[in-house]
């Protein structure tokens, strides 16, 4: 999946998996409105889709830095 460029419509989270890896990726402001506990529902479904690597996800938090954020990353250790 290509990057999604980062705008001021979206909010930039991180998921960490159980096994230490993390993942970056965002979700639309507007998605937000329905409240925060969706972050993990929409985690759950993206790796479904195949937008994010399977695993056992421990956290899903808002990226805090705006370095780098706003985008499907590659899984890292």
């Amino acid at each position: 999946m290509p990057p999604e460029p980062m705008t001021s419509n979206r909010v930039a989270f991180v998921a960490e998996y159980e096994d230490g890896r993390t993942v970056e990726f965002s979700i639309d402001r507007w998605t937000l409105s329905l409240g925060e506990y969706a972050v993990r529902i929409i985690a759950r479904e993206r790796q479904e889709k195949g937008d994010l690597p399977p695993g056992e996800i421990r956290t899903v938090r808002r990226r805090r830095s705006p370095e780098g954020a706003g985008f499907e990353r590659n899984a890292r250790r």
